[in-house]
């Protein structure tokens, strides 16, 4: 989000470096075992040299927050590459290799007085307009974290937000950088620790993106930040389709606009993925291509269930209720049999709807919640599955 890029700087400076340091004739520095290691990870944290004595050559250790890089000069001529070993453990270009398969490059931008903070993300999918699939990314980061104004229509926050989309190349497609000054709601997570509330969205075609999101409090220089990668799903073609599922603390109708809207309804996600053994779970989805009868009418049932991950004994579900659907749908007949539930709607395809749901007395432990459709004009069937955590009824103190 600053006006130059600091890490593409940062890669310069290092590559520099390496060429300087660590070049030898017929050979750039950067092609070398110890300028690659710099380029990647910068200076170690701290190094260690040993000088040749006996059999044994001189050795250079190189140590990292969480990896200790070993090499040698073989051949005593002050160029030094990986110390090979004859196991896995010993052998440091076979280490090097792992290393870099789950860290790349490392990079760790200078906040001065500021510090860096979590963001919380929870993305979820929808079919859009024009093949393409509605990304709604609702966030939450720690409310100690950001500066807080006190204004006449509430508390504010005021962020400088960025976000990005790259192609699996890391070719960057989207760019979008603006100011949020705003009230946003709070959320807890599960040691009560108070997170404000925001949302993006955004529209791309089906495919494997990069996705990154940056906060930065100008005033106190503290930075939040994500990186995603994430495979958009395709949402064309006739066949009945279900979106993914958007756990919720609470899902209501809401015709005035707020950050959480989503059509006519408010939505407060639950972006831990943890409820309290006495709390609802609301649950938004969206269907797609519901066949028509003779009528004009679509007519489906929706069957929700609630297992234990842990294998505990299963319990009964009860639902408190499914309370809606938004508006330009005709309101829906409904006939309850335990957690399965019949729907008919006019002239409707498309459903965006919600349920809350209530478990009956359940352990704490993780859980998955099942929701399977059925269309009952074709029988064509759909389900979609979203994990979960019951904690304790008892509240931990904020």
């Amino acid at each position: 989000m600053t006006d130059f890029n600091e890490r593409l700087f940062e890669h310069y400076a290092r590559f520099a470096y390496a060429n300087l340091r660590f070049g030898r004739p017929g050979i750039a520095g950067w092609q070398t075992d110890q300028g690659n290691t710099y380029i990647r990870f910068g200076a170690p944290t701290n190094t260690r040299k040993v000088r040749a004595g006996g059999f044994h050559p001189p050795t250079e250790t190189w140590r990292y927050d969480g990896f200790t890089l070993v090499f040698q000069d073989e051949w005593m001529s002050g160029n030094f590459s990986f110390q090979r070993g004859m196991t896995a453990a010993t052998d440091f270009k076979y280490i090097f290799s792992r290393i870099i398969e789950k860290t790349p490059e490392r990079y760790e931008l200078d906040l001065g007085d500021g510090s860096e903070f979590k963001i919380h993300p929870s993305l979820t999918q929808y079919r859009e307009a024009g093949g393409k699939t509605r990304l709604e990314i609702f966030y939450g980061f720690p409310s100690r974290s950001v500066t807080i104004h006190i204004e006449d229509d509430g508390y504010k926050v005021d962020l400088k937000r960025g976000f990005f989309v790259f192609n699996e190349s890391w070719n960057e497609l989207q760019r979008s950088v603006e100011r949020r000054r705003l009230v946003l709601s709070s959320v807890q997570d599960a040691s009560g620790s108070y997170h404000k509330l925001d949302r993006y969205q955004t529209e791309l075609v089906p495919g494997t993106y990069h996705i990154a999101m940056e906060l930065l409090d100008e005033p106190r220089g503290n930075l939040g930040k994500f990186r995603h990668e994430t495979e958009v799903r395709a949402f064309d073609g006739t066949e009945l389709q279900i979106s993914d599922l958007l756990l919720a603390n609470d899902v209501s109708p809401n015709d005035i606009a707020n950050p959480y809207q989503i059509g006519e309804l408010r939505i407060l996600p639950n972006l831990f993925g943890a409820f309290e053994a006495d709390q609802p779970i609301f649950v938004y989805y969206e269907l797609y291509n519901l066949a028509l009868d003779e009528e004009g009418a679509s007519r489906y049932r929706v069957e929700l269930l609630v297992s234990s991950l842990a294998k505990q004994k299963n319990f009964f579900s009860t639902l408190l209720s499914r309370i809606g659907e938004l508006a330009g749908r005709s309101a829906s007949k409904e006939t309850t049999v335990s957690s399965s539930f019949d729907y008919y709607s006019e002239h409707a395809s498309e459903e965006r709807t919600y349920a809350a749901i209530h478990l009956s007395d359940p352990k704490p432990g993780n859980y998955m919640l099942t929701i399977k459709v059925t269309d009952l004009n074709t029988g064509k069937v759909v389900t979609q599955e979203s994990s979960f955590q019951i904690s304790s009824s008892e509240a931990p103190s904020p």
